[in-house]
């Protein structure tokens, strides 16, 4: 079930965002490659948090009953409108956005029977069904393929599935564990090693943009463990990194190419604030902290 926490609205902002700056690259009749492990179900019900702030459910309806803000707010707009009192995961969002837009996509997704939010590989099968099912006139043109074997086990299967993307323009890669740890990790977490296998498979892609959800409440354990992340995209071909932070909680991504990044980071500010005024006066502090290889960016409003 996703959670009503800020984690959950900054990295589905942020997976939404690098989904369009990638479907504003493709040409026809190209699709997009989206490729996740540890996912949730495609849809279902939310998880309350005591940190619901900016995704309550109160915020969840004021968004349900508003008018257009950014692709992003309209994709889960209709989500809460065809599904009041669930919500989406990334898989789902990123083929309403392409479906919206006409645009094919192939889904690689990876969870376990009894993973962290339940047995989330029957709905992950049938994402076309569900897009279908919000935007009934879409026509939705999606290829899922689940893989049932733990991450980093399933690894291997991944590269067969991106091997043979012959039709797809662009991969947009997302990891969602728990968090990023030095050194040995849990199976609902990640570490160097297996990140590195992950994205020595992606990053024959080009365009291409890597994903990475983590959070640590101890600040000086999350500095260590994002110096680590970073190391890895730097170390597997990803120069250039932005990382959005709120609270304790970061979504990184990378890229061979800090332009794509520049205008993503845009991107994920002005969604930010179309949000944070959809769910208005919820959100009070709207501080959001962009880092990128090059320099530091501080924003806020």
């Amino acid at each position: 079930m996703p959670i009503q926490n800020v984690a959950t609205l900054l990295e589905n902002l942020v997976v939404a965002e690098a989904a369009i700056v990638l479907l504003d690259r493709l040409r026809p009749p190209q699709r997009l490659g989206f490729a996740t492990a540890f996912a949730m179900p495609t849809i279902s019900e939310w998880r309350p948090h005591s940190q619901a702030v900016g995704i309550s459910t109160a915020a969840l309806q004021a968004v349900a009953a508003g008018g257009g803000d950014s692709e992003f707010i309209d994709s889960m707009r209709a989500c809460l409108r065809r599904f009041p009192g669930q919500g989406p995961n990334a898989a789902l969002l990123v083929s309403l956005l392409a479906t919206r837009r006409h645009v094919g996509v192939r889904v690689w997704a990876n969870d376990i029977v009894d993973g962290h939010y339940g047995n989330a590989m029957p709905s992950l099968e049938r994402v076309a069904e569900r897009v279908t099912e919000i935007l009934p006139e879409g026509n939705p043109f999606i290829d899922s393929v689940v893989c049932e074997l733990p991450y980093p086990s399933s690894l291997p299967r991944l590269r067969a599935s991106v091997d043979g993307w012959i039709d797809v323009g662009a991969v947009l890669g997302f990891l969602d564990p728990m968090r990023y740890v030095r050194g040995s990790c849990q199976p609902d977490e990640t570490s160097s090693t297996d990140h590195r296998q992950w994205l020595a498979i992606l990053r024959e892609r080009d365009p291409v943009l890597v994903v990475h959800f983590t959070g640590n409440r101890d600040a000086a354990s999350l500095s260590l463990e994002l110096a680590e992340l970073r190391e890895d995209l730097g170390q597997c071909g990803f120069g250039s990194w932005t990382e959005v932070q709120r609270q304790s909680y970061v979504v990184s991504v990378g890229s061979r190419n800090s332009d794509i990044l520049a205008e993503l980071e845009g991107r994920v500010w002005g969604s930010w604030q179309a949000w944070c005024d959809a769910v208005a006066p919820e959100i009070v502090n709207r501080d959001l902290r962009i880092r990128r290889s090059s320099d530091t960016l501080e924003c806020a409003g």
